[in-house]
């Protein structure tokens, strides 16, 4: 018998509990009495102070009972009052329209000629009616009926749009990607204005619910790029998603390199970029920053503003960024050869002056490198954070 891992026996334990009322209830169907509905959806969401639940009749002589659930702070109330509780409370229902067979379909009549929302889905499953309710949807149930309508209500406050803090450039756009969702796939749908453009959701995190997009223009991605990475971040199974930062590390190739595998920019101008080069991008809600796969070395070597500056000068800056990492790299290493193994290939009045200077450092040359090389990247991280 197969040993069972500790998540295995802490997720059976919880689903088992007495307590946890919510995974039975999501698995029953929506019934066609109001008052059961409302009484399921509050074992799973337990209604607390932000879940409002206003119940009315509709407008007219309808004598039909209604009710609406949403999240207060996740929704927008004036599209609420303005474009749902008034067209069904005030505006009253044509006396005419709800003769029969016309009250029998009361559900198509408020969807064609009711409600003043410009998207809208009807659920008759329970799972997805709270996943819409706490995703920022109005849901709106009908008594006598199985459909529930969800109505795009989604409104709460949100940084706007401001200039890069990490990629800052002299020549080009200033605007960066915020911790909205819908704002950053527009920022990028903003500037690849094809119909070629894909942007595939989808929701990772067993608690956070987190939406990801995968963005890609079809016919220059790889196909199988495409579905590697969707099967990746589907196969993610995790409590929350807080940033990208969770999805690059859960699907990157190696997880034990220091290096990066994936390309992070808070820049929608580099995210189109690489996108007309063939690369997907991954936004993440709540993240100002985007993950772009897949990559090569020769990705890092590049600023935003090479894409506006003459061709001479964004390859000039881009060889001089190659010599300033090979120096980075060889440079500790050849002052310890040399100072310590190969002195006489120093000129002598640098030799004397290198001798005078580590006269009173009590350390050897490598030792002396490191510590250096330590106290630099404390300094660079005293300067950033």
């Amino acid at each position: 018998m197969k040993k069972k891992t500790i998540r295995e026996r802490i997720d059976e334990i919880l689903s088992n509990r007495t307590d946890n009322p919510g995974k039975k209830a999501r698995e029953k169907k929506l019934g066609r009495k109001i008052k059961e509905n409302l009484k399921l959806i509050e074992d799973i969401i337990g209604f607390s102070d932000d879940v409002v639940v206003r119940e009315f009749q509709l407008g007219g002589k309808t004598g039909i009972r209604a009710a609406i659930v949403f999240v207060d702070g996740l929704t927008d109330k004036l599209v609420i009052n303005e474009n749902i509780l008034k067209p069904l409370l005030i505006e009253k229902f044509p006396e005419d329209e709800l003769e029969e067979p016309a009250r029998s379909d009361i559900i198509k009549f408020i969807k064609e000629k009711t409600i003043t929302i410009n998207e809208l889905k009807i659920e008759d499953k329970l799972d997805k009616v709270i996943d819409g309710i706490l995703d920022g949807d109005t849901a709106l149930l009908v008594d006598g009926y199985t459909d529930t309508f969800l109505l795009n209500t989604r409104g709460w406050d949100k940084r706007s749009i401001s200039e890069p803090q990490s990629e800052t450039v002299v020549r080009g756009p200033r605007d960066s990607f915020t911790e909205n969702f819908r704002t950053n796939t527009a920022l990028i749908r903003r500037r690849i204005k094809h119909s070629a453009l894909r942007i595939k959701g989808i929701s990772i995190g067993k608690y956070s619910r987190t939406n990801i997009a995968i963005c890609y223009i079809e016919g220059l991605t790889n196909k199988y790029i495409v579905e590697e990475i969707k099967e990746r971040i589907a196969n993610i199974d995790i409590d929350n998603i807080p940033g990208s930062g969770f999805i690059e590390q859960l699907i990157e190739d190696n997880h034990f390199t220091p290096f990066p595998q994936l390309l992070s920019t808070e820049r929608p101008d580099r995210v189109a970029a690489n996108l007309l080069e063939g690369r997907v991008a991954i936004v993440v809600d709540g993240s100002p920053f985007a993950l772009i796969a897949p990559i090569t070395i020769s990705v890092f070597l590049q600023s935003a503003e090479d894409y506006y500056d003459r061709f001479i000068i964004g390859s000039f800056l881009r060889i001089i960024r190659l010599l300033a990492i090979i120096i980075a790299l060889t440079l500790p290493a050849l002052y310890i050869s040399v100072i310590s193994f190969h002195p006489e290939m120093v000129p002598t009045q640098l030799a004397l002056a290198f001798a005078g200077g580590r006269a009173v450092v009590p350390f050897p040359a490598y030792t002396e490198a490191f510590i250096m090389t330590i106290l630099m990247e404390l300094l660079r991280e005293a300067s950033i954070r």
